[in-house]
């Protein structure tokens, strides 16, 4: 009774989320995760690349020896075109980084709509798995963060729809460019990967892989490679070295999105995955589907050699979950109120959010840090999200381990120390490290949206 009536108002339903859905990014975006490290860690790598022609991080030390990318050398110069176009003519803002990561996430998300309009050939299916997508943490997260993940998702699905319409070159060609951008574009193999051998099991192995489409498919890929080799010709020397880094660790990405995120805020996600998962199982859907079960099996795949505990990674395998979950839905005609629960699970989490954090700004931060420290040519050590106030000066972020900060570090410079309910800074010992190697003295303090913050001239 319940599917019906919802049935029968499923183009209210469709607008009604959609409106929510625009309100709820501009209102709970740009409080989502106050003072995250990432936004300043990447764009400042894109902004020296773009604005400077800087490839190597200079300023977060994220050298291979920590845990980053070291700037640009290694991958995301498309990224840095890609956003640069956009964030030199509007300015290197936070908000800025994060309305081009909405743009390519929403990108995505459409993609992944014809992704299951031609897997499914059903139209309220791909709408639906479009709108819960983007609703979801996955995707809500990459895109009010400035990370590589918005535009290497948006590329990996760009080589799954393309594959599936028959245009293996430029699928290809994605799938060097996702690469480019971020060692996890390799999902977007997987993706192509799991339609390839949903076709032979039509067609025949052999007789796919000696044919045209995969000759072309095969070249394009070629010239995503190609493409890789001639912006980052030099670092291909510590390429292997940079995916030990990235593959460190004991725990994958989804064991640390279900079981050890905060609140345990996403097991209702899992339970809801596993029941669906059991239906399609225990009702032998595998021969009504094999589409899906091929995209389940390759993509689930990288759990057995992808051993990061790191949430950003979630989405590829979030897409086809929540496309065979509505699946299976849909087939047991659930689907609307499958999407009504589904909503009201996801709108209550971000009402939630807004609770906490809505007396964060931004904004009201970066004016007052401004304002506090003194308008000169001395250096700047603060938070990540710091330098988006000090981009133009000399700046350093806590990241740097005491040693390496040491031997950059120049002989004064102003301390911002923010004491922040927000995020877990690694700045304890980075503290206590200044404070043994550097004489610091108190010249303002304040406190702002639940924030406290102390600014102190340091000398050697």
């Amino acid at each position: 009774m319940i599917e019906r009536a919802l049935e029968r108002h499923s183009t209210l339903l469709f607008g009604a989320s959609t409106l929510l859905l625009v309100v709820i990014y501009l209102i709970v975006g740009g409080i989502y995760r106050p003072q995250n490290l990432d936004d300043g860690w990447t764009l400042s790598a894109l902004y020296q690349y773009s604005v400077h022609g800087i490839e190597q991080d200079k300023i977060f030390g994220a050298t291979l020896a920590s845990e980053g990318q070291d700037g640009v050398f290694h991958f995301a110069k498309i990224q840095a075109f890609i956003y640069g176009a956009f964030l030199n003519v509007v300015g290197w803002t936070q908000s800025a980084g994060h309305a081009v990561s909405t743009l390519f996430v929403g990108l995505g998300a459409l993609a992944w709509g014809i992704i299951a309009q031609r897997l499914t050939d059903r139209r309220r299916l791909a709408i639906t798995t479009v709108i819960l997508l983007l609703f979801s943490e996955p995707f809500f997260g990459p895109a009010n963060q400035s990370r590589p993940e918005a535009l290497t998702f948006f590329f990996a699905s760009a080589a799954f729809a393309l594959y599936l319409h028959d245009r293996p070159f430029l699928s290809g060609l994605s799938i060097g460019l996702a690469f480019e951008v971020h060692p996890a574009g390799l999902f977007a193999g997987l993706y192509v990967a799991s339609a390839f051998f949903a076709k032979a099991n039509k067609t025949g192995l052999r007789e796919l892989l000696f044919s045209r489409p995969t000759a072309r498919l095969l070249l394009g890929s070629l010239l995503g490679v190609s493409a890789y080799l001639l912006l980052h010709a030099e670092a291909l020397s510590t390429l292997l070295e940079t995916f030990s880094q990235s593959n460190a660790g004991i725990s994958n990405f989804l064991i640390y999105y279900f079981f050890k995120a905060k609140y345990f805020r996403h097991i209702p996600e899992l339970i809801f995955f596993v029941i669906m998962l059991a239906v399609f199982v225990r009702g032998r859907h595998w021969k009504d589907a094999q589409p899906l079960v091929w995209l389940l099996v390759v993509t689930g795949s990288s759990l057995l050699v992808l051993h990061r505990g790191s949430i950003h990674y979630v989405l590829y395998l979030y897409a086809p979950l929540m496309l065979i979950s509505l699946w299976v839905a849909d087939r047991y005609k659930k689907l609307y109120l499958t999407s009504a629960l589904c909503l009201a699970f996801f709108i209550a989490q971000y009402g939630a959010v807004y609770y906490l954090n809505r007396s964060y700004s931004f904004d009201s931060y970066s004016a007052a840090v401004r304002e506090a420290v003194p308008n000169d040519n001395l250096t700047v050590v603060g938070t990540s999200n710091d330098w988006f106030i000090f981009q133009e000066r000399s700046f350093y972020a806590y990241t740097y381990g005491s040693a390496a900060f040491n031997a950059v570090a120049p002989s004064a410079f102003y301390l911002i120390r923010n004491d922040s309910p927000y995020a877990s800074f690694p700045k304890d010992r980075f503290y206590e490290n200044i404070d043994r190697t550097f004489r610091c003295s108190k010249l303002s303090a304040f406190a702002l949206g639940g924030e406290k913050v102390q600014i102190d001239r340091c000398e050697r």
